[in-house]
């Protein structure tokens, strides 16, 4: 019969639009993360270490297409090598670093920083 509905198709778009529907109630009443929130990630070597302002040029990319990123560093920011408390003045140009921020202001604003490498014990210790 035309313009009906087959019956194992009925089913299926019933369940597509309960799915749509739950997924739009969950972000709208923040069940699911906003991704705008998140906090981004980024590993790489430390350029150079702006003492005046508190902040880091940290090179990052992959072969040729590496660029380099201001992160301010805060007080409150936890950096930490092998699980232990690393201070910012320890810091070193060539460190191998992981961070993790987030942007506020148009700037981005680390939250942590990880050693993975550090230039003063020559290499990981």
């Amino acid at each position: 019969m035309p313009g009906a509905t087959k019956p194992a198709l009925a089913p299926a778009l019933a369940a597509l639009f309960i799915v749509a529907a739950i997924a739009g109630a969950s972000t709208a009443t923040g069940l699911i993360a906003d991704p705008s929130s998140a906090p981004d990630h980024l590993k790489g070597t430390i350029r150079y270490i702006d003492t005046n302002s508190g902040g880091l040029e940290v090179i990052t990319g992959f072969h040729l297409a590496l660029k380099i990123v201001y992160v301010h560093v805060e007080e409150s920011t936890a950096i930490t090598m092998e699980g232990e408390s690393y201070p910012f003045s320890d810091l070193e140009a060539g460190d191998i670093v992981a961070v993790e921020y987030h942007e506020a202001d148009d700037r981005k604003i680390a939250d942590s920083i990880e050693v993975i490498e550090s230039m003063a014990e020559g290499g990981a210790r």
